[in-house]
């Protein structure tokens, strides 16, 4: 079965034994608090893998905060990280 989980700003699943897909939805806007909601959902689908592969779709229309920015490129929360 597959966990698909919905946030107002994107669609994040597993969908092969290590790899994580994030859709940003158009137009999208990514504030703190949605970085840390997307990290939570990254926890949940991880957990357990060693290591996985991220995979995020999004178009032009949107955006990052810099605050959003900062908390992503944290290294901790990178772990088991292979490609982005």
């Amino acid at each position: 079965m597959i966990e698909i989980y919905e946030t107002e700003m994107a669609t994040m699943q597993l969908i092969d034994d290590n790899i994580v897909e994030i859709k940003i939805r158009d137009n999208s806007y990514i504030e703190l608090t949605d970085s840390k909601e997307q990290y939570e959902i990254l926890k949940t689908l991880t957990k357990g893998l060693s290591s996985y592969v991220l995979l995020v779709y999004s178009d032009k229309s949107c955006g990052v905060s810099n605050a959003a920015k900062e908390y992503s490129a944290n290294p901790e929360l990178k772990k088991g990280l292979l490609a982005e």
